[in-house]
């Protein structure tokens, strides 16, 4: 027996299932047998795969009767890791008008694993540089002035199957119709977390 047409790789990222790894070949004067081990057991079942990782697939032909089996073959396939950003975060609006209150400055992003954290600089402080302040909850701006919002997901990520994401600019919104206040600019996250203009300046 002979392979006439090898098995293929398949193009996989993680999912939670179970994925055919291959797609089938096909052999001459008998059937094709696969295996993820070398030793075996074989069977003309496609195998498949679940986690994130590199599998390597081994395969011949098995002769019908009268025929010699095929030397064995392999195929290493791999199942891509999965973004840990399901969606991301959205800008609740670009431009807000000043009134004394704190206001969200996004809507939330959510993850198919680990937690989205959320960053801000201000003003003068530039957007091509990762803020050094992260929280999980919302950022919200009351003064006047330029926010700069980045996003992370680097905390409880499952890493055997989902990428982290790297610290990402997402966007800026400016509060208008406000001076600056001289010493102290306040950004909440929630009730939990305030930066000093300082702090953002850093």
């Amino acid at each position: 027996a002979s392979v006439i047409t090898n098995p293929k790789a398949k193009s996989l990222t993680y999912n939670g299932n179970s994925q055919d790894l291959i797609t089938e070949g096909s052999a001459s004067n008998g059937v094709m047998y696969y295996s993820l081990t070398n030793e075996g057991p074989y069977s003309t079942s496609v195998p498949q795969g679940t986690n994130a990782r590199t599998y390597t697939v081994f395969y011949y032909a098995k002769g019908n009767t009268g025929y010699k089996d095929s030397p064995k073959r392999q195929l290493d396939v791999t199942i891509a890791k999965a973004s840990s950003l399901k969606t991301a975060p959205t800008v609740a609006s670009p431009v807000i008008i000043h009134d004394g209150s704190n206001h969200d400055l996004i809507n939330a992003g959510t993850t198919n694993s680990g937690t989205i954290e959320y960053g801000v600089n201000f003003n003068n402080s530039s957007k091509n540089n990762p803020p050094s302040l992260w929280s999980s909850n919302i950022p919200q701006g009351k003064d006047s002035g330029t926010y700069y919002i980045w996003y992370r997901i680097e905390n409880g990520v499952n890493s055997t199957n989902y990428e982290e994401v790297n610290p990402t600019y997402l966007a800026s919104v400016t509060i208008t119709e406000s001076t600056l206040p001289t010493n102290n600019c306040y950004i909440g996250f929630g009730q939990n977390l305030t930066f000093t203009e300082s702090d953002l300046n850093k």
